[in-house]
């Protein structure tokens, strides 16, 4: 067992050497830099490029998948980042999450995109009509990511944002998603509420961003009772309200964070071309092959390119906004 072992680990290393490193058993040609091999990469990274827009631009429209999966990933996710903070995680209130989805399709129905509504709806008017008794509310605000990644990372980049994120004074989470048009383009919008239920403290008070923004002070008024909405169908029915904690799995996260899961696949060939052709360069200075210097140059300039292509495509589509 241990021969074969020890075989295994030596064949692995030859593999190794005769990939990366020229020397005189492969002719001083690493093979990962002959035109087949290359071609071989090239293609692979064609394929899942093409992977990626497809899943971009037809399977994340299709919010009865996504809509399902996105929320508990950008939950868990923000639950992430204030354990980084040294906070306590967020429990799902299902009255914050009816608030956010009904803020979500309002949006979506009436192509705006901002915290107050054309009619002059404020976010804490959604918490309200949900029947969420609060002390404390914040909303954050996202369309067009592609990646909840990116959502994620937007969001923290952003003062107000990250204040919303990482507020000591909110102890509750929901969020809602719902599809629509944003500037004659279809776009999905993505609402984060937070809130703190009023028991805890004896003032009702809303938490709004940007940071120069002072609390405004609301009355403590009775609430409706509680319902749930359906996103898929736009009808309402009565429920019980459950705290939970987001919770996802990693492939959701894989799921709903294309741009950051194929980018990180880029990064490794980019990573593994870079390697094979300064190897190839500095090793044997004095034997250099052109054509394969031209491979490798050619395969790092096309998943340079393609990671280029992604990040952009990610900051086009996506806007942030935090209240």
């Amino acid at each position: 067992m241990k021969n074969k072992n020890k075989k295994q680990k030596r064949g692995q290393l030859l593999w190794l050497k005769d990939h990366f490193i020229p020397h005189a058993g492969n002719n001083h040609r690493p093979h990962l830099l002959h035109r087949h091999k290359t071609l071989r990469l090239f293609l692979i990274l064609v394929t899942v490029e093409a992977a990626f827009f497809l899943h971009v631009f037809v399977v994340m429209p299709n919010l009865n998948l996504i809509g399902s999966i996105m929320p508990a990933v950008l939950g868990s996710l923000t639950n992430e980042a204030r354990v980084q903070n040294n906070l306590d995680n967020l429990q799902t209130n299902p009255l914050l999450e009816i608030a956010a989805e009904h803020k979500a399709l309002d949006m979506a129905n009436k192509s705006y995109f901002a915290h107050e509504s054309p009619d002059g709806r404020m976010p804490w008017d959604w918490i309200e009509e949900a029947g969420y008794d609060y002390s404390y509310a914040g909303e954050n605000l996202a369309v067009n990511f592609i990646d909840s990644e990116e959502v994620i990372n937007a969001w923290m980049r952003s003062p107000s944002h990250r204040k919303n994120i990482l507020n000591v004074s909110f102890k509750e989470i929901g969020l809602g998603m719902a599809k629509g048009f944003y500037k004659s383009r279809e776009a999905i919008f993505i609402v984060q509420m937070f809130g703190a239920s009023a028991k805890l403290s004896p003032q009702n008070q809303i938490v709004a961003a940007p940071l120069e923004t002072p609390p405004v002070t609301v009355n403590n008024a009775k609430k409706p009772t509680s319902t749930v909405f359906s996103q898929s169908t736009g009808t309402v029915s009565g429920a019980s309200v459950e705290k939970k904690n987001y919770s996802a799995k990693i492939t959701d996260k894989l799921l709903v964070s294309p741009k950051t899961t194929v980018n990180w696949f880029f990064y490794f060939m980019l990573g593994t071309a870079l390697l094979a052709l300064i190897l190839n360069i500095l090793i044997e200075i004095k034997i250099q092959h052109p054509d394969l210097i031209a491979n490798g140059v050619f395969l790092v300039c096309m998943i340079t390119s393609a990671i280029v292509v992604n990040n952009y495509l990610s900051i086009l589509k996506g806007t942030i906004t935090a209240s």
